[in-house]
């Protein structure tokens, strides 16, 4: 059930990160990577905890080179998670 929760909710927040980014919204980005740390945290994904941490404090009016590397990083991360995540879920 954990599994197929994260799997449901998690793409449509990495988009959302992602749309934030594109639209140079700083709330929406603060609040999307807030809402995804705990799913990153419960499911023990420390590669991107870093990376999230920075998208949810992040202050600047600005997106600078490294907002754009932790949100490629988060994304790029939280596919492949996602994807293996399906495997398990269908080996069941």
């Amino acid at each position: 059930m954990l599994l197929e929760t994260f799997i449901r909710t998690v793409p449509p927040m990495t988009s959302n990160l992602e749309e934030a980014f594109r639209n140079n919204d700083l709330k929406a980005l603060n609040e999307t990577a807030h809402k995804l740390k705990p799913n990153i945290q419960m499911m023990g994904i420390k590669s991107i905890i870093e990376s999230i941490r920075n998208l949810e404090y992040y202050k600047s009016d600005k997106f600078d080179d490294t907002v754009y590397s932790d949100i490629v990083q988060v994304i790029s991360s939280l596919s492949s998670v996602v994807e293996d995540f399906k495997l398990l879920v269908v080996k069941k």
